[in-house]
């Protein structure tokens, strides 16, 4: 049997997320035998991300669509991110949507969320949307990366682009041009298929 990739084993934080339930719950029903689970040499839970979907179709669990269009918004500014994120949310209900609020937590959910779309802010401190973008293309080459920034005309605007973002739109956005790369070009309750 192949070995999976880190990408397809689950944290139980991970898990929790995904079916809208408590890590206590997630760690509850590994014990119980109903959620398989392996442990890692440093006593960590893992969950393979099949057997997890498997076992929310089966019990009808989880808030997010996993077959679903996934999005991540990126951006250090709460109030942007969290506006951002329920916008589309009300476009399009069936998709599923995270927020990080800073390049930090972005690396971690490109990596668990594995989205198809990511909306980056462009200037944000520590970790910035170029490399937001770098990171995003290394380990989900096929995302698609649609950049947003306060500035216009900076050297970054321009690194963003070259690493591979389709777009870089200025502050404040104009939700009907965001949606409409994102895919959802008229309202709609599902988000549109994006040729993934």
């Amino acid at each position: 049997m192949a070995r999976a990739g880190s990408e397809d084993r689950l944290s139980t934080a991970a898990v929790a997320r995904m079916l809208s339930v408590t890590p206590a719950t997630v760690r509850l029903w590994a014990n119980k035998g109903l959620l398989n689970s392996t442990t890692t040499p440093g006593g960590h839970r893992r969950f393979e991300r099949t057997e997890v979907e498997d076992f929310a179709n089966r019990f009808g669990l989880g808030g997010e669509d996993t077959s679903g269009v996934r999005v991540l918004v990126v951006d250090d500014e709460r109030r942007v991110a969290d506006y951002i994120a329920r916008q589309l949310r009300d476009r399009a209900p069936g998709m599923a949507v995270r927020v990080a609020y800073g390049g930090l937590d972005a690396g971690f959910e490109i990596n668990d969320f594995r989205p198809h779309v990511i909306i980056v802010d462009l200037m944000m401190p520590e970790v910035d949307g170029v490399k937001v973008c770098e990171l995003a293309k290394r380990n989900e080459p096929s995302a698609r990366v649609i950049a947003i920034t306060g500035f216009t005309n900076t050297p970054e605007e321009a690194a963003i682009l070259d690493a591979g973002a389709e777009a870089c739109l200025h502050k404040p956005v104009d939700l009907d041009e965001l949606f409409g790369l994102v895919g959802l070009d008229a309202p709609s309750p599902r988000a549109a298929q994006l040729g993934r």
